[in-house]
This record gives structure tokens, sequence and C-alpha cells, in this order.
């Protein structure tokens, strides 16, 4: 690039662009064998005093009736980054386990892990309390501080957490990878050593039943049930209730002499002992709203079942809708929810294998594709009897509709080249196979 001579005040506005814009560079200026030093942390005169000249007001904002307290005179641990112990525990975790993932289906993905290492870090700041110590959470408006309770402080955690990418310019060290891989699925539930339980949960006697995620016994048995049923969609709909009154009738048998359901308020930790149709209620508002809680029960490789005694599903217990029940043995549905339809397709599946990842390598398969959906097609037209019509499933609903042939066959080879969405159900009857 050409060169050219420029005065004093040039340069001296040419070196201030640069530094303002030394974020664009971290990767290059931040690289150094020597420990780095933490930036600190940034006071705006318009938010008040910094916090260690701030005293401890009360949570309710209400008076103060206690000695002024100040942040460096707390006695325990304060979640704030103007706190130097917090800052350097948490930015040591986000090294730990990286950036957090942008996309939606990344983040919940992500989601385990987050949660495994907030545990985590709330296990370290919590050995760090002693006997006598609290946490405190900075007000959001100012730079109060107020005494919070432990399940206050995990979501605290969490939310900082999640929030790391905000400013990934103070943690992040070139040339350090992400190291933290947690076991997750290995256990059903947090560990209770790590997990933040109401003390409310904790005193209920033995022979009592919590219906409360916080009682570990409750989530499992969810859970368990969750995986038997799969996710919710309209087809489950209908046996929720059965199944609804079948997780009951199992926490029953955990009640000891004279046990009693209880329920935790909505608005806090208070239990209230409640009758059995309405732990009957609240065992079914969580089956309904399952699918939020899916990242926490979902195990891949585990087919739904639709029956407690069933080891594996069973086209005898499987929901089927009412549309389909009466179509006449000379007709042929087009559908997965008909058997013999899935059968035909995935031991062609199987004989053709995984589809390509590639777009030359879907373009090389194709005309093979079309040849196996015209000898699918030939097939399924053998199977109908005199008069009889391809039916096919409406996309919105249950409801069938006639086709003809060329519908037909433009079906089949849609299913066919969308065998891979697929391949854990026909891949996994090879293996066992």
């Amino acid at each position: 690039k050409d060169l050219f001579e420029v005065g004093d005040d040039a340069a001296m506005e040419r070196i201030l662009v640069d530094v303002r814009g030394r974020n664009s560079r971290i990767n290059k200026w931040l690289e150094t064998k020597e420990e780095v030093v933490e930036p600190t942390l940034r006071y705006y005169s318009k938010r008040g005093r910094p916090p260690e000249e701030r005293a401890l007001m009360s949570q309710n904002g209400l008076e103060r009736r206690q000695p002024s307290i100040v942040l460096k005179e707390v006695v325990g641990v304060a979640l704030t980054y103007y706190n130097e112990e917090y800052r350097e525990i948490m930015f040591h975790h986000f090294r730990k386990i990286g950036e957090r993932p942008t996309s939606t289906h990344g983040r919940r993905e992500h989601k385990p892990s987050e949660d495994a290492m907030g545990d985590e870090i709330f296990a370290t700041l919590k050995q760090k309390l002693g006997s006598e110590g609290h946490f405190f959470k900075k007000s959001s408006r100012n730079n109060d501080l107020a005494k919070v309770g432990d399940d206050i402080a995990l979501e605290k955690i969490l939310v900082d957490l999640r929030k790391r990418n905000n400013f990934t310019e103070r943690w992040f060290r070139d040339g350090i990878k992400p190291t933290y891989k947690p076991e997750i699925g290995a256990l059903k539930a947090p560990l209770s050593s790590l997990r933040v339980v109401p003390s409310s949960v904790k005193e209920v006697g033995e022979q009592h039943f919590v219906l409360s995620w916080y009682n570990d016994e409750y989530t499992d048995i969810m859970h368990d049930h969750f995986r038997k049923i799969g996710e919710r969609r309209a087809e489950t709909v209908p046996i929720e209730d059965e199944f609804g009154r079948e997780i009951l009738a199992t926490m029953k048998k955990k009640l000891g002499k004279d046990g009693r359901f209880f329920k935790k308020a909505s608005t806090s930790h208070d239990l209230a002992e409640v009758e059995e149709d309405k732990a009957l209620q609240k065992v079914l508002k969580d089956l309904e709203v399952r699918n939020k809680r899916i990242d926490k029960w979902f195990q891949e490789g585990v087919e739904p079942v639709y029956g407690s005694e069933m080891s594996a599903p069973s086209s005898s217990r499987r929901i089927l809708p009412s549309s389909f029940i009466g179509v006449g043995e000379h007709n042929f549905v087009i559908s997965w929810f008909n058997d013999e339809y899935t059968e035909i397709m995935h031991d062609h599946f199987r004989k053709i294998g995984a589809r390509p990842g590639s777009r030359d390598g879907c373009r090389a398969i194709r005309s093979t594709e079309e040849k196996l959906a015209n000898e699918i097609f030939t097939i399924l037209k053998n199977k109908l009897g005199k008069g009889g019509r391809f039916l096919k499933k409406s996309g919105h609903c249950h409801d069938l509709d006639e086709v003809g042939d060329d519908e037909a066959m433009a079906k089949v080879l849609k299913d066919l080249v969308g065998r891979n969405s697929r391949i854990d159900k026909w891949l996994q009857d090879e293996l066992e196979g």
C-alpha cells in the first residue's frame, strides 16, 4: 500500500482510532504467556457511590434498622463482578465451558452443561460462606446490596453464566480450549449436595410425598413416565388422563402410614397438604407441559411406549388415529401410522442405506432412489384389493384423503429421500435383527 506523510494531529487521530478499535484484534494482542490481568470494572458516577462505600439495605427496601455494612465488610459472598473473588471464579468457569451457542437448538443442547456448571459454581461459592456467611446480591438499579437465599443465589449465577458472551473480551484467552464435559445423563437428577432444595421440602416426613420438581423421587417418577409416553403430540393427548392416574398410583405406593400428598405454593416454597384429586391435577399439569423439560428427561435411543407393562412399542397398544381404524382392507394408507407401510419402507431404507450428506452425493444417488421408489410403489400397488385406493393423511390433521398414483408415488419418493430423519428407527431395527 502507498504511504504518505502526515502531521502530528493526523498521527494522533490514527492512534486513538486504533486504541478504540483494539477489540477487533484481541486475538493478536491478548496472546501472552504471562498471567492476564483482568480489567477493573468501570464505575459510573451517575449510579451512585461504589458498592464498597454503600450500606447494605434490607431486601424489601424498608429503612435500615441495622448498622451499615459495606462490600469489603460482607461476611459471605457478594454475587457481583465488583467482588474480585466472584469475578475470578466465574471467569475461570467461563473459560472451562467456552462461549455460549448462538442458535436456539445449540442452546437447548448446551443447557444441561450450563445447569451442571451452575451447580458446580454454586457449590464452590457455598464452601466460601463458612458457618456465619451469607450470599449477597447487588440491586440492578443501584449499588445497594441485599442478603439472598440459596435459590436466588443459584439463579443469579445461572443468569451470569448465560450472559457470558456479553463480555467475552474480558474472560476469553486465546489458545485455551473449553474442557468442561459433565457426564450429563449419568444421573437422573443433580446431586443433592449440589442442588438447592428449599428447607420446607427437606423437612417433610418420610411418610409423606411432595409433588414438586425439588423432590428427586417425584422427578424420577415423572421423567420415567415422560420417556414412556414421549413428546406431547395430538395423538398422545387422549391417553394422558389414564397415564396421569397410573403415575399417581405409583406415587401413592410411596406414602407411608398416615402419609399425605403435599404441593408447593406457586409464589413461595411453602407446602400445603392436598387431597388426591388436587394431586392428580398437579400430575396432569406437569404431564401436559412435559415438552418444556424435554432437555432433562429425553434420552437418545429410548422409544416411547404407551403402557407401564410394556417393554417395547406394540402396534396393539400404539395410539392410532380413529380415521385409520375404519379403513377397508382393500385400501392402503401411505402413512407411518400404518405398520405395513412402515415395514416396507424401512426394509428398503436398509437396502439403500443412509442418504449422503453432500450435495454431490445426493445428486449421484438420485437415479437409484427413483428406481427404488418405483419398486416400492409396485409393491404397494399390489397390496390394493379390488376397487382399492391409496389414502394419504392430511398434513394438518389425521383426516385421510384419497390420492391418485402420481401423488402416492410422490409421497413414497419424499419419504425415501427423507429417510435420514428416521434413521434411529430403521437402522436400529437392522442392528437388532
